[in-house]
């Protein structure tokens, strides 16, 4: 795709989505709708997304951090928590959570976090 073409590829993921409920293209879908600015469809589709596959750690995460782009905190956090929940060893996990901690959170659930990302790594 050129030049962030989404309201183009919006359409194309909509169509695509009807034919078929495979999670990447959900993911894609979701995605296409916060680029061209419709965090409501965006939310929408990967809620679907999320109550289809709750306990995958790394959609969790992705998602988690696409929430983060459209400054939707709350819910980024609740999804980074869960992702660190479900998979306590990932390291990238851990990391993506202390940072959303250290921007929203008290300094001592951010040490919490840092000192649970030195015991892994």
């Amino acid at each position: 795709m050129a030049v962030k073409q989404y309201p183009e590829a919006l359409s194309l993921y909509a169509h695509l989505t009807e034919q078929s409920q495979q999670p990447a293209h959900l993911f894609e879908y979701g995605s296409a709708a916060a680029g061209s600015g419709d965090f409501d469809l965006a939310d929408q589709v990967w809620q679907k997304l999320v109550s289809r596959e709750p306990n995958n750690a790394q959609l969790l995460w992705h998602l988690a951090g696409e929430y983060g782009k459209m400054s939707l905190f709350t819910k980024s956090g609740v999804l980074f928590a869960k992702a660190a929940k479900l998979e306590p060893a990932n390291l990238d996990i851990q990391l993506s959570l202390a940072s959303h901690l250290a921007k929203t959170s008290t300094v001592e659930e951010t040490r919490a976090a840092l000192k649970k990302c030195l015991e892994i790594g």
